[in-house]
């Protein structure tokens, strides 16, 4: 049977499993208080097939989900891009061969004035190593979350001032803004957009019913979409879907929604090598590049005394593409969370199997124990009753969104005063001012009257991010309260309501400090992106009359 003609029908799945599945879902609905679930199976060529919602895509309004709801699926976009940009760049330089990977961006397409912090990361920078995350560049977050860009050009041209976090190649370091950036020089090669070159792709699929993240959208209004919920003391509530556009700018790493009956399309595509029917949608040996170890990346859980039957690891990262092993057979795959949606997609080539599972809001790691379950079920293993009781099962695969993980912040460093300085006293009336810097955008610092008639700090930064501040040290305020609802992005992550502080260094210089780590470049009184150089790596400190566009940079490369 062709999967052709298996998509034309609703479902083919053994009556007793389906009911086994249905069974899972909808106990997690209400034990782990889920507002919806989007799952799909696919096992061969359409010999299991399965797609399916659950629970309310829009409690108040009372509309269920279902196989055709769309849900946001995070960073597993970024899989979707890589197979993209694989298949644009072998069909616009077919004697390259795999070799297009590891030819430097700027010989590839010289016009695109490829530019980021240093000469060296400039010159040699490969598609591999944008989409392998080996760029070792600070990530936006801060003006990621805080929507302080003003279209995709000023995030892109604002990433040449991102400052090195380790050495160029020297580690898996990962990066949402530079899979964006990938796929924008993809579109400049190809003379169209991203945007065109996979919306073709999409139509290829018949993933007819995919889109992305736009900065036009009305989620709570359009047609089949899943309104995003969050827990807040035990109970559902809906969250602001204009958070979500924080990945609008750079959905290609992270915003594409889609359906249970889409996915199933696109995980064949990576279990038939390119195929879907009798159509290659992707050369077979582009298709591989996908799959071929290009960042060691680490992680999860080995067998134990205790827990002999465990094994569920992650060993490697392709293109945009985690690789592992699960119960000894190779695992592809990747998670996705743009907050509060969770999904995870995982696909295991030599057993021919699709497994994906996501989320609109609930018990952040409701969804984690899915998949296990679901493989278990597809190869007749008996799921251990400590797994089916978990709520906090853990996979190997990460999802994506470095701000809501505990490494990371622990990873990132403050700059500490010298001692000589930390006497610097700031009154109220001396933090009022706009700052900027070249990589995150500017914040404006006024003095208002709060509710109870007095003088307080009041800051706003970009679409999305306003509050006020008290003083708390010398040279330090703090928030005490959000005038946005930007604090539900912490909260549908377990974070609270968030931490945020202002250390100055100066009277014009002062830390953007986030759960007491530093996430962005020092914002200085009065600065502009127009003050940087257009090309940091020969000249950091010149000022620059205008803001150089790609046409200048290019005449001073």
């Amino acid at each position: 049977m062709s999967f052709a003609s298996v998509c034309r029908s609703q479902n083919v799945i053994p009556p007793e499993m389906q009911a086994e599945i249905d069974a899972k879902i909808r106990q997690s609905l209400e034990s782990q208080r889920l507002a919806a679930v989007s799952l799909s199976i696919v096992k061969n060529d359409g010999e299991i097939l399965y797609a399916n919602g659950y629970g309310m895509r829009d409690k108040e309004n009372g509309l269920e989900a279902n196989a055709h709801t769309l849900f946001a699926i995070g960073s597993a976009s970024k899989s979707v891009t890589a197979v993209v940009i694989a298949k644009t760049l072998h069909e616009l330089f077919p004697d390259l061969g795999e070799a297009v990977l590891d030819t430097p961006i700027r010989e590839l397409s010289p016009s695109y004035n490829f530019t980021l912090i240093d000469r060296y990361r400039s010159e040699k920078t490969t598609f591999r190593d944008i989409l392998a995350h080996k760029l070792c560049l600070m990530q936006e977050i801060s003006g990621m979350v805080a929507q302080s860009y003003e279209d995709k050009d000023d995030v892109y041209y604002r990433y040449r001032y991102a400052p090195e976090e380790c050495g160029f190649r020297s580690t898996f370091d990962y990066n949402n803004g530079m899979i964006g950036m990938a796929a924008d020089i993809l579109g400049h090669m190809a003379n169209t957009t991203y945007e065109s070159l996979l919306s073709q792709f999409l139509s290829d699929m018949g993933m007819t019913s995919t889109t992305w993240v736009k900065m036009t959208d009305d989620h709570n209004n359009m047609m089949n979409r899943a309104v995003p919920y969050f827990l807040m003391e035990g109970q559902l509530t809906r969250y602001n879907p204009e958070l979500l556009k924080s990945i609008a700018f750079m959905h290609a790493g992270g915003g594409l929604l889609t359906t249970a009956i889409d996915i199933t399309k696109y995980m064949q595509l990576h279990l038939n090598k390119g195929r879907l029917g009798d159509r290659q949608i992707v050369p077979e040996e582009v298709m591989a590049w996908i799959t071929v170890p290009s960042s060691s990346s680490y992680s999860g859980i080995t067998k134990t005394e205790e827990d002999p039957d465990v094994l569920d690891i992650s060993v490697a990262y392709g293109l945009c593409m985690y690789l592992g092993i699960q119960d000894g057979w190779r695992r592809i795959g990747h998670g996705g969370n743009l907050p509060p949606f969770q999904t995870h997609l995982f696909m295991y080539p030599d057993l021919g199997i699709g497994i994906y599972a996501t989320i609109s809001g609930g018990d952040i790691m409701a969804v984690a124990d899915v998949p296990t379950f679901l493989f278990n079920i597809l190869q007749g293993i008996e799921t251990p009753q400590k797994l089916e009781n978990s709520t906090s099962n853990q996979n190997s695969f990460e999802s994506g969104v470095s701000y809501l993980k505990p490494k990371k912040i622990v990873e990132t460093k403050v700059t500490n005063l010298p001692q000589n300085e930390k006497a610097v006293n700031i009154t109220l009336e001396e933090a009022v001012g706009v700052y900027g810097n070249g990589w995150n955008g500017e914040i404006n610092i006024t003095l208002r009257t709060n509710s109870n008639g007095n003088p307080q700090l009041y800051w706003k930064f970009g679409r999305m991010v306003e509050g006020w501040l008290i003083k708390v040290a010398p040279a330090t305020f703090s928030l005490s309260k959000w005038e946005t609802d930007v604090w539900m992005i912490y909260f549908s992550g377990g974070l609270g309501y968030g931490s945020v502080q202002f250390k100055f260094l100066d009277i014009d210089t002062f830390q953007y400090i986030e759960f007491g780590q530093h996430f962005t470049t020092d914002f200085k009184r009065g600065f502009k992106l127009e003050d940087l150089s257009p090309i940091p790596a020969l000249d950091q400190a010149s000022p620059t009359s205008k803001k150089a566009s790609r046409h200048d940079v290019q005449e001073l490369c």
